[in-house]
């Protein structure tokens, strides 16, 4: 073997693998490129004296290179050992979403806010994989966390389900609900049920403007815009045309004396019955009959004023009023013929 006076005096290539020992150049003496990257024992040099890209993954073994020596890009993501990086060695965003393999970090390594929602693919975290508690309340945003991510109750849970059933809210209980067997909606029509005898079934309070708009737009004329029945077949309407139309009493085929309303006389202190008769021939007139009154004395008076006949004679039906048993009553007395009564009623105050 030649004598090698100093390292001047090599020639490119002159130098094989293994005839220099180790430790036998000083770092920092050779050359950017003048050793290859098979003639460095694990450890032995600082990166400063290999070029950028000279070492490929694989060709330096675990821990050779001391933390923080390496430059951003000199290491593909393959050449660190699972755990060897820790989050304060990444900067923020460093690592996108699709750089770390499923199961790649273990549970508890991350600190809060190290890895934003957006770095994960969808999916990515299934029901299970967050204990309760995981999360503080309020860092989550809407809709970030779908249901089938929550725990049974965490919500609330709803009583006596069933289709259409509007829900409320319950007394008794933490985050319970409750669907209303007599409260309905089917996207359609509304229906509220009460069976409890309470005086108000439907309750609308409010400080100023219109408390309750009916609106038809179906612009068919005739319609009942709006309509409230009684028990009693009587019936109260607004049409779409504007009229108010009041159906107290309707009686068919009458021919004989007939009591044809009654209010108790505690109701009021006068009424207004407005009537029309119709004859079986077709004689018919039409009428109001007013009616004041003294409940305590059981006094009455009354007058009927009307129309003319028309068709025919009306006078086998006239009308009076009495109180008999703490009634007002407006009777109807006929004499002959076969009659139809229609009655509108109105109270005063």
């Amino acid at each position: 073997m030649p004598r090698i006076s100093d390292s001047f005096g090599l020639s490119s290539g002159l130098v094989q693998s293994g005839y220099i020992g180790d430790s036998a150049v000083l770092s920092g003496n050779i050359a950017s490129g003048q050793v290859g990257l098979y003639h460095l024992s694990s450890g032995l040099y600082e990166i400063f004296t290999i070029s950028s890209g000279e070492i490929v993954s694989g060709m330096i073994g675990d821990a050779a290179v001391s933390s923080i020596n390496i430059a951003s890009g000199q290491v593909g993501q393959y050449s660190i050992a699972s755990g060897s990086i820790t989050a304060e060695h990444i900067a923020s965003g460093a690592v996108l979403s699709s750089d770390v393999a499923d199961n790649a970090v273990i549970s508890g390594k991350l600190a809060s806010g190290v890895v934003a929602w957006f770095n994960m693919a969808s999916g990515a975290i299934n029901s299970g994989n967050i204990g309760i508690e995981a999360v503080t309340s309020g860092n989550i945003a809407s809709g970030q966390i779908g249901l089938v991510h929550l725990y049974s109750g965490t919500m609330f849970s709803v009583a006596n389900a069933a289709d259409n059933r509007i829900i409320t809210s319950l007394g008794s209980g933490a985050n319970i609900a409750n669907a209303e067997t007599n409260l309905n909606y089917d996207g359609t029509t509304l229906s509220v049920v009460s069976t409890s005898g309470q005086s108000n079934i439907f309750l609308l309070e409010g400080v100023s403007g219109n408390l309750v708009t009916v609106t038809d737009t179906s612009n068919n004329v005739g319609n009942k815009v709006l309509q409230v029945n009684a028990p009693n077949s009587g019936q109260f309407s607004f049409s779409s045309y504007g009229y108010l139309q009041v159906n107290s009493a309707v009686l068919t085929g009458q021919n004989a004396n007939v009591v044809a309303y009654q209010v108790p006389d505690t109701a009021s202190t006068a009424a207004f019955f407005d009537y029309s008769v119709i004859e079986s021939g077709g004689a018919r007139r039409a009428g109001t009959v007013m009616v004041v009154w003294n409940a305590t004395n059981d006094t009455v008076s009354y007058n009927d004023v009307s129309t003319s006949d028309l068709g025919g004679l009306t006078d086998e039906i006239e009308f009076i009023a009495e109180i008999n048993s703490d009634f007002v009553e407006l009777i109807a007395q006929i004499t002959g013929g076969i009659w139809d009564i229609r009655l509108s009623v109105r109270l005063t105050p």
